[in-house]
């Protein structure tokens, strides 16, 4: 199969060009010119921007300027010129046949507005050009090019159009590269715009650079090569993608933690800090309670002392006024009356007094038993009491599940502060609406979670299908490429046909028509039309044969019938005496019946004879005229068988000469014969004729004039006469046979050659049949239309299934997320994960918590009633210790006034008794002072109870203030306490709560960071809330939440309320440090599966169809490398330079890697004769590989998938290294490094870049899925450059060997050399800012340059 080459290149209203064209010979031209002439320009408008279509400025320069961008080729630098469009076009030939295809690029430019741009491809056989496709349209003698859309539609073909430069390059890939994959041909590009740089010597290429370019030359792998590993790859994709994805995840996570953990120190250890400090507040206040309590009985103490003061002084004082008053002056009578009075009021107040001591201790008794059941009822309300705080904590501890809000604050809040008003309703009922929301969501998440079941699978099934979808794809894209591949064949096989054929030949427009047909063919039914035109040819090539073949035949046929009437002829002639003139079938019967009638009868020229002395063109003439005038052959009849004659005659006719009247002038040049028969009749016939009276009744003229009755004429002797004469009639005998024989080997001759081309034209015919049946089929069309079709239509049924399993999947999630809607909508306001777990855990809370409320209002109602009872006994004692107060009080003044009647009744009694009353002065001024004493100390006492008393009431006021500050401590503590402990059992410290909370909270502070001792919470917060929201996006699939726990504080001081971040992992909300770890765990069984894969991966690189591709790559490297080196060194240069290539393969890198020959030697080892030790050495080595791949790939901050590391690790161009070497003349031949490089001369730089660049840009042409009809294209800009006559001609001879095709320009090379057979020379002219560019062309045939007209 013939490679297409480059024919033709062609502008249309760009840059100088109105319409301009470049032919090429045999795919080369030369473009020449002074600086400014447009030959840059036009190269770097084919390589690469029409391969391509990538229109950057620094590609279209070849120094990489962006000074002028493609608007400028447009538009110029007139700005009047506001919009334009034009196009470019290069068109391919393949080698000897008339096949084409054309490449194109259209551009519409606006000032200001950028490029529109589009391409397309001519492959049906059309070209561009004044008979064939025309890029513009004529108006009033302009030529206006055609817009987009009119392109498009001239073009009628959507497969051969391109919108935009990337999906032209596709196209020009898969319509004339046939690169498997798009980055090759991207490569490719890429590799000729190297090489097309201008001076190579000058530039950056240096030996080292040069290698990386010869590397990258080699083939690869391919997809199909791998696609035994294929499966496996994609998986390990689909891990090192979740590996990948959870990496960056713990990444992102882990710093999230690290602002988390300094946040949870914060918090925790600032309630803890709290804590502590109220736990520490709480104690000073009960000391401070217990000293002041202390004091309160201590003042208790001293004023029960100062009154018991008051009463003995008063006592004392009322006493001795007493025995004063009864040291009177009265009379011993009434003293004696007096000392009865008071002896009876003593026994009367004795009696009083026993009476209320034994009140007193009946009262005191009661007491002491309600004092007992007061003590019991005490403890029964202690016992109540820690009943309640237990049942409390328990509530607590059961709504920190629960989380049942701002009631069970409330109502617990109430308890705490020991209110009686407490009430359960509101609680109860909130308890009642909290357990009916839990259950709808429950219910709500199960369907949920049956829905994600049945999405999960939707997705997994989805994602099975988008697998499935994705080999099809390849399937189809393979036997859509075999199927373009077959049509190209198709086309190429009617191509070579119509070279080949010779009888059923085509049109261009036939042609054309079948490249169409071809293009278009997509059953057997759009063949027919094919097969009509092949008929109709062929019919009408046979149509031609068979006319020409019956046209023989007849001319055959002809000719032996000819030759049987002359055999025939000859053989009457030879059986005949003499011969005769030729008559009708009629006259001859009517000759026999004559004879058979026996009527004597002789034709005239029987009878006659030429006078004798004529000569023989008179003879010749007197014959013409008498057969011209009927009278030669007509018959004679004696004149008494003439009736018998015309009786004969009315049956049989004839024609008879009849004697008239005898002429004035008869003829004399003729005679009777004198030997014949009716020699008198004849003589009277010739009598009748005149020679010179033309209206005598018949006459002969000697001018050739002549007349027989009516009938005159003129007669020419068209040979000689025959009949006339026996002489005559011998010679004509004898000439007519010689002429019969003659004519008859002439017509046996003819009849032979007739026979010939009979046979030619039945061969012909055959060879037109053969030629129809060989014509070609489209048989494997067929094949691949149907592969293309089974292909596609799986590809539908898949991307069907996809569909089907799409619209499951979503209509799954729709009724997953309308189902998470009635979660979200149910759940909102609960503080519960969105999980069946959570709000079955919070459930049973709600039934725990249920009964711990029961329990505790059973607990607060004994807690109510033991109070009430304490409250009732404590009242009662009071009571009753108000009755013995008063009765003590009672008891103290009947006693007062039983010893005030007794001290007076002794008094009386004493002063009745004694008869003298000396010492009654004396005793008189003892009592005055003891009354005074008393007296005094009765007022000081009394003073200081008051103040006492007043101390008292402060210090009473004193304990009762600290109690309730002691009791808003204990509150306020108990609350601390709580958000301590909550906050701790949220177990995001990693502290152990077993060693008790004042340890945990000591722990707590101490943990705390110094810099944060002074920050505020919402300033810690907010730095946490920043950094969740900077580095959570790699998580967002965990539908990560920060958000506030629990309720608020009950004072606006106290910190209660904190930021939680929760992560859903498997369908089950956990705290951010449970995630790292899950994702830490993930990750580790990740890459153990990885690893595990791994191995197996790098052991099933030894199978046969890896190793094979393998070895087969490495050794076409090797002969590629061999090659050229064999062909550089053929290379005569003036220097006496010659290079070489060689590619040794690489030493291990480390010891647990295998040298590259190690490694080849183990890939073509026999896969039954390695050891395991072999296959595990093979997979660690690879292993390695792709970690030291992934590694190299991490710290240049890329992400690469499985499958580029698995290429990576079998690139086996790795593994080698090519090295250069040089040699000049017959020195040792050395290696060419940068140094040795630097020292070399210009020439000699350029010879060392271009020999090995070349050999490069041939490898890559080499890796096209059809190399045989791939172009191999070149483009040098200033070719050549500092490179001396002889080495540029070693330069095109190398050019040539590797089958290149080129546009080179430079501005003094011509390109004549005698290794250059072909080559097209456009010699470019433009003066200075001219307008326009003249071309002269020339073509160079390998010996004499021509110029071109």
């Amino acid at each position: 199969m013939n490679r297409w080459k480059m024919h033709k290149l062609g502008f249309l209203n760009f840059w100088l060009y109105d319409q301009e064209e470049f032919l090429l010979e045999n795919g080369r031209i030369l473009l020449r010119g002074n600086n400014g002439a447009g030959k840059s320009i036009a190269t770097q408008s084919f390589i690469p921007f029409i391969l391509d279509g990538n229109r950057r400025p620094e590609r279209l320069d070849p120094f990489g300027s962006t000074a002028k961008k493609m608007d400028f080729y447009l538009l110029g630098d007139n700005e009047d010129t506001k919009e334009e469009t034009g196009y470019l076009y290069l068109e391919f030939k393949k080698e000897n046949l008339e096949e084409y295809l054309t490449i194109g690029i259209g551009m519409r430019a606006k000032r200001g507005s950028g490029i529109d741009q589009w391409g397309f491809c001519l492959s049906d056989g059309r070209r561009i050009g004044p008979n064939g496709v025309r890029l513009y349209e004529k108006r009033g003698g302009q030529m206006i090019p055609l817009s987009r859309q009119q392109m498009k539609n001239l073009l009628a073909d959507d497969t051969n159009w391109a919108d935009n430069a990337e999906m032209y390059k596709e196209l020009v890939n898969r319509r004339v590269f046939r690169f498997r994959d798009t980055r090759q041909y991207e490569q490719l590009i890429q590799m000729l715009l190297k090489v097309r740089k201008p001076k190579l010597s000058k530039d950056d290429f240096r030996p080292a650079a040069l290698k990386e370019i010869l590397n990258d030359s080699l083939r690869v792998l391919t997809d199909e090569d791998l696609s035994a590993m294929a499966g496996a790859m994609e998986r390990m994709d689909a891990l090192e993608g979740m590996l990948h994805s959870c990496r960056e995840a713990m990444q992102d996570a882990r710093i999230i933690r690290n602002e988390y953990t300094r946040y949870n120190q914060y918090v925790l250890g600032r309630k803890g800090r709290e804590y502590l400090e109220a736990r520490s507040a709480v104690q000073r206040l009960v000391h401070q309670l217990e000293d002041e309590q202390a004091r309160c009985g201590q003042l208790e103490t001293q004023l029960a002392e100062q009154e018991q003061r008051r009463e003995q002084s008063l006592l004392f004082y009322q006493r001795a006024k007493a025995q004063r008053a009864a040291m009177g002056d009265e009379d011993l009578s009434a003293k004696q009356g007096q000392l009865v009075q008071k002896l009876a009021s003593c026994e009367h107040l004795q009696s009083q007094a026993e009476q209320g001591a034994l009140d007193l201790k009946r009262l005191k008794d009661k007491i002491y038993r309600k004092e007992v059941s007061l003590r019991e009822l005490t403890q029964r309300r202690r016992d109540a009491q820690d009943g309640v705080r237990l049942a409390l904590r328990d509530l607590q501890d059961g709504n920190s599940i629960l989380e049942l809000g701002p009631e069970h604050e409330a109502y617990t809040r109430e308890l705490q502060m020991g209110r009686d008003e407490a009430e359960q309703k509101e609680v109860h009922a909130a308890l009642r609406l909290r357990r009916k929301q839990i259950d709808h969501v429950l219910r709500c998440l199960e369907r949920a979670g049956q829905a994600k079941e049945v999405y999960d699978d939707a997705c997994r099934m989805l994602d099975e299908r988008e697998t499935a979808v994705r080999r099809a794809e390849s399937t189809a894209l393979d036997a859509q490429l075999q199927e373009n591949s077959e049509r190209d064949r198709l086309r190429q096989a009617f191509a070579e046909r119509q070279e080949k054929n010779v009888r059923l030949t085509l049109s261009e427009e036939d042609i054309h028509t079948i490249y169409q047909a071809v293009n278009r063919y997509s059953s057997w039914a759009d063949w027919s039309a094919v097969c009509n035109l092949m008929d109709d040819r062929a019919r009408s090539a046979e149509r031609e044969l068979d006319a020409q073949r019956l046209r023989l035949q007849n001319t055959q046929d002809k000719w032996e019938l000819e030759q049987k009437e002359c055999r025939r002829t000859l053989e009457r002639l030879k059986s005949q005496p003499e011969p005769e003139p030729p008559r009708s079938a009629q006259i001859q019967a009517t000759r026999v019946q004559l004879a058979m009638g026996g009527i004597p009868c002789a034709a005239f020229y029987e009878t006659i004879d030429f006078a004798p002395g004529l000569s023989q063109e008179v003879r010749d003439l007197l014959e013409a005229q008498l057969l011209d005038a009927g009278l030669l052959d007509a018959l004679v009849v004696p004149p008494e068988y003439l009736e018998q004659l015309r009786e004969l005659l009315a049956e049989y006719p004839d024609c008879f000469l009849l004697p008239g009247m005898p002429a004035k002038d008869p003829v004399t040049a003729l005679i009777p014969d004198g030997t014949g028969t009716f020699r008198n009749v004849a003589a009277a016939c010739l009598q009748s004729i005149s020679q010179s009276d033309l209206e005598a009744e018949t006459a002969l003229l000697p001018d050739g004039r002549f007349r027989s009755g009516l009938i005159r004429g003129y007669s020419r002797a068209e040979g000689p006469a025959g009949y006339v004469g026996a002489a005559a009639r011998r010679a004509n005998r004898e000439r007519q046979i010689q002429a019969l024989e003659e004519k008859i080997e002439a017509l046996s001759k003819e009849a032979g050659a007739a026979q010939l081309q009979i046979d030619y034209c039945d061969a012909c015919l055959k060879e037109l049949q053969e030629e129809r049946a060989q014509m070609p089929t489209a048989v494997d069309l067929d094949q691949a239309l149907e592969m293309t079709a089974q292909a596609h239509r799986t590809l539908e049924e898949a991307e069907a299934e996809r569909e089907r399993w799409l619209l499951q999947m979503r209509a799954a999630r729709q009724g997953l997320n309308s189902l998470e809607q009635k979660v979200r909508a149910a759940s909102a306001g609960l503080p519960y994960a969105l999980t069946v777990p959570a709000y079955e855990e919070a459930r049973d809370a709600a039934e725990e918590y249920q009964g711990l409320l029961e329990q505790l209002e059973s607990q607060y109602q004994e807690l109510r009633y033991a109070a009430g009872a304490v409250k009732d006994m404590e009242n009662a004692i009071e009571d009753q210790q108000d009755q013995i107060d008063m009765a003590q009080q009672h008891n103290r003044t009947i006693q007062r006034e039983l010893e005030i009647n007794r001290a007076a009744a002794g008094e009386l009694r004493a002063f009745l008794d004694r008869p003298e009353n000396q010492a009654r002065a004396k005793r008189l001024e003892e009592l005055e002072r003891e009354i005074e004493s008393q007296d005094r100390e009765n007022r000081d006492a009394d003073r200081k109870c008051v103040q006492l008393t007043e101390q008292l009431n402060a210090s009473k006021e004193a304990v009762q203030t600290k109690k309730q500050r002691l009791l808003e401590a204990t509150m306020d503590g108990h609350g601390l306490e709580t958000y301590f402990s909550e906050d701790l059992a949220l177990g995001l410290s990693g502290m152990d709560s077993k060693q008790g909370l004042e340890k945990c909270a000591r722990e707590a502070v101490s943990r705390m960071q110094a810099s944060d001792q002074d920050r505020s919470h919402e300033q810690v917060q907010e730095a946490l809330r920043k950094n969740y929201e900077q580095h959570n996006s790699s998580i967002l699939k965990y539908h990560p939440e920060i958000k506030l726990v629990f309720d608020a504080p009950e004072k606006p001081n106290m910190l209660r309320q904190r930021y939680c971040i929760t992560l859903n992992w498997k369908g089950r909300d956990i705290s951010l440090y449970e995630f790292i770890q899950a994702l830490q765990a993930e990750i580790e069984m990740t890459e153990t599966l990885l690893e595990e894969q791994d191995r197996e991966l790098f052991e099933n690189i030894l199978t046969e169809t890896i190793s094979l591709s393998l070895r087969g790559r490495i050794e076409e490297s090797r002969k590629w490398t061999e090659r050229m080196t064999a062909l550089m060194s053929t290379l005569d240069t003036s220097m006496g330079l010659t290079f070489s290539l060689d590619w040794r393969a690489k030493k291990a890198e480390s010891g647990k890697e295998l040298d590259t020959a190690q490694l080849v030697a183990l890939l073509n080892k026999d896969r039954a004769l390695l050891s395991r030790e072999d296959s595990q050495r093979v997979s660690s080595h690879f292993r390695i590989k792709v970690k030291k791949a992934r590694e190299e790939a991490y710290t240049q901050g890329l992400s690469p998938n499985y499958a580029d590391l698995i290429r990576t690790a079998l690139d086996y161009r790795n593994w080698y290294e090519f090295h250069l070497f040089y040699q000049r003349g017959e020195n040792a031949k050395k290696e060419l490094t940068d140094r040795v490089f630097n020292q070399f001369s210009g020439g000699e730089k350029a010879m060392a870049m271009y020999v090995p660049l070349f050999a490069a840009v041939s490898a890559q042409y080499q890796k096209s899925e059809s190399p045989v009809t791939c172009p191999r294209l070149l483009a040098l800009d200033e070719a050549f450059a500092g490179v001396d006559e002889k080495n540029i001609s070693a330069m095109f001879e190398l050019v040539h060997r590797l089958d290149f095709d080129y546009i080179m320009n430079s501005q003094a090379l011509w390109g004549c050399y005698s290794c250059v057979d072909d080559l097209a020379i456009a010699d470019l002219h433009r003066p200075a800012n001219a307008s326009v560019v003249t071309i002269l062309r020339y073509r160079w045939n390998g010996r004499i340059r021509e110029e071109i007209p």
